[in-house]
């Protein structure tokens, strides 16, 4: 194909400039072939070719005979030696469209039995079809699309020894060094195992250098490609039964590509995978990488932990950007495709924060999940109308970490999706029924059932409840009832599926230090609910004393620890109102510590009123557990 050189003028402009690009006339293709069938002949006789069954198609631009296609029967065979000891740093690069995005093609090759410079269609290198290259061991980069032409480059660095894999913009390096073949080679099969390219072929360049990303990026560009982020973002309004949908992260399992027939959305775990993989520097931030709790510094860890290092694996936010909603948002679900968390097995205590505000009844969920495997699986947690502002802005910011236990737990999230304002038409559903009793048998009244903040209900006098069309993925049912013990269940709600489960509830013992002791330790706050108060009263009654004398007796033993008190209401009132009324509660919860004889240098007092709920304000059960005394840990 006949093009004007983009990148001498790009060399050019820049030198007057005084700057000097990295795309030089060193970067000069040894050989190049447009893929023109009005200069099949001079090619041939110019770079020593030779052709088997070649016929022509329409390039990418829809021009005539300016591509070649190649049948299963097509190849060239180039007479040419590329061995590493005379070539010892080589780049392919090229424009395919092939036919097929589940089978074995070999596009470039010399290989003589012994993994030898071969690029090609592979799914060996990991579960899924990927644009692969060999050296020594099958390497994987980007899925295939057929439906359109990818510009593919493969950077063979004998110096490194690595493999850089370049498709469309996204870049995958690994770790190969290639044996050393025969003395010409194949474009279009593999000319010792077959295995031909059936598609179209167009523009491709041999360069005797390793050429740099940037350069390659360069190339790409100036050859009409267009980076394509679209994968790693996604937004639209009125999309699929919400008001607004927001994505980062690319749907593709960490990379490794979903098993056939597969729904992310509408499935169970994903298979199980291997780890570690190479981080695609193109992917969103924090999505399709492993992290490693913050608190870990050594002992007991798991394989993810293992197999990397500080600081590439340290937490890290994932940011999302939209356009500022202008509706009122009244429901925000949030949809995780997690990987690898096992908090149950590593007694890891997940924190999450979104913009700064810390969100227990998520950390609820996300801290039941066990993913051994490793496997990933869809959650969807629906948040409490307090924290929907949290998504007014445009701007959110989502932070899972375990700042406290020092687990040797790593982690991974493939992606983070945003329903502002679904209605509810979810395509994938299951439903969940069950009885509630206390450990003597009998059926407990108005406990509040919840799904994931997705559904929620009340027992009725029976202790019998439902919850209908609930969306499918990990999902964890809370029971929750003042003076009780939370209980949950978490499991696998799978499509159309009908799951019955059974809660017994033991009744609050006293919350004693060795309770707030454990509770502190492996979240860094407690909430109390054995402090009381009456009605519009910032004094605790009488019957706060017994918590009262154990939490003094807690932090008399834990004098060198910052520790701040919270007061929290329910939705009742005014805002102006609780606010006023939860940090007064807090501030008298410090004086009488101080006259218990308790050091209260290093114990604030705060009142949050009602903007922290932990459940929901539309019942007197979640009224209830939102009417609270949290302690929490501070840092020094």
């Amino acid at each position: 194909m006949i093009k004007i050189n983009a990148i001498f003028y790009t060399t050019i402009v820049l030198f007057l400039l005084g700057l000097q690009s990295n795309v030089t006339a060193q970067t000069t293709p040894i050989i190049n072939i447009s893929g023109d069938s009005d200069k099949a002949a001079d090619e041939k006789s110019k770079y020593n070719l030779e052709y088997a069954n070649m016929t022509y198609a329409a390039d990418r631009t829809g021009t005539e005979n300016k591509a070649l296609k190649l049948d299963g029967q097509s190849f060239i065979r180039v007479n040419k030696s590329i061995n590493p000891t005379v070539m010892p740093n080589l780049t392919i690069a090229f424009w395919a469209k092939p036919d097929s995005d589940n089978k074995r093609m070999t596009l470039f090759s010399h290989d003589n039995g012994g993994y030898d410079r071969t690029v090609a269609i592979d799914n060996r290198g990991a579960k899924s079809w990927k644009w692969s290259a060999y050296a020594n061991t099958p390497m994987a980069g980007a899925s295939i699309n057929k439906s359109k032409w990818s510009f593919v480059a493969v950077v063979f660095n004998k110096k490194e020894n690595t493999v850089l894999i370049f498709v469309d913009g996204q870049t995958y390096k690994h770790k190969g060094s290639a044996s050393k073949g025969l003395d010409y080679f194949h474009l279009g099969n593999n000319p010792t195992y077959g295995e031909p390219y059936i598609g179209l072929l167009d523009d491709i360049k041999i360069y005797e250098q390793s050429l740099t990303k940037n350069q390659l990026l360069e190339l790409f560009e100036s050859e009409g490609g267009i980076k394509d982020k679209s994968d790693q973002y996604f937004y639209k309004e009125n999309y699929n039964g919400s008001d607004i949908v927001v994505r980062v992260g690319d749907v593709d399992n960490l990379g490794f590509g979903w098993t056939k027939g597969f729904d992310p959305f509408c499935g169970m775990n994903t298979s199980v995978h291997g780890y570690p993989w190479i981080t695609d520097e193109n992917d969103h931030k924090g999505t399709d990488r492993i992290m490693v709790v913050s608190s870990h510094h050594s002992g007991r860890k798991d394989g993810y932990t293992s197999s990397t290092k500080r600081p590439d694996n340290l937490p890290v936010s994932i940011d999302i950007t939209y356009k500022k909603p202008d509706i009122e948002i009244e429901k925000v679900v949030l949809q995780l495709m997690l990987d690898d968390f096992q908090a149950p097995k590593w007694g890891t205590s997940y924190q999450v924060h979104i913009n700064g505000k810390r969100l227990t009844y998520i950390e609820d969920v996300i801290n039941k999940v066990e993913q051994t495997g490793p496997t990933g699986k869809l959650v969807q947690v629906g948040l409490l109308p307090e924290d929907n502002a949290l998504f007014s802005t445009g701007k959110v910011s989502v932070k899972i970490d375990d700042p406290v236990t020092g687990a040797g737990d790593g982690y991974a999230i493939d992606f983070i999706q945003v329903l502002i304002n679904p209605k509810g038409e979810y395509e994938c559903i299951g439903n969940i029924s069950g009885i509630v009793k206390d450990t003597e048998g009998n059926p407990l009244e108005d406990v509040l059932i919840s799904a994931n903040g997705l559904k929620e209900g009340l027992t009725k006098a029976n202790g019998l409840f439902k919850l209908e069309n609930v969306p499918i993925g990990m999902i964890t049912v809370t029971a929750n009832k003042n003076l009780y013990n939370q209980e949950s269940i978490s499991f696998e709600l799978k499509k159309d599926e009908n799951k019955q489960i059974e809660f017994v509830l033991n009744r609050k013992l006293l919350e004693s230090k060795a309770f707030l002791n454990d509770e502190l330790k492996a979240k860094g706050f407690v909430n109390l609910y054995g402090i009381h108060f009456d009605s519009g009263k910032d004094v605790p009654n009488s019957q706060s004393e017994a918590t009262l004398n154990e939490l003094a007796i807690f932090l008399k033993s834990n004098s060198e620890l910052k520790f701040k008190i919270i007061g929290h209401t329910d939705s009742d009132g005014e805002i102006k109102t609780n606010n006023d009324l939860s940090l007064r509660r807090a501030q008298h919860i410090v004086s009488w510590l101080e006259k218990k004889g308790v050091n209260t240098a290093n114990i604030t007092a705060s009142g949050l009123g009602e903007s922290s709920p932990i459940a929901s304000n539309k019942t007197k059960s979640g009224k209830a557990l939102n009417r609270r005394v949290e302690i929490k840990a501070m840092k020094k």
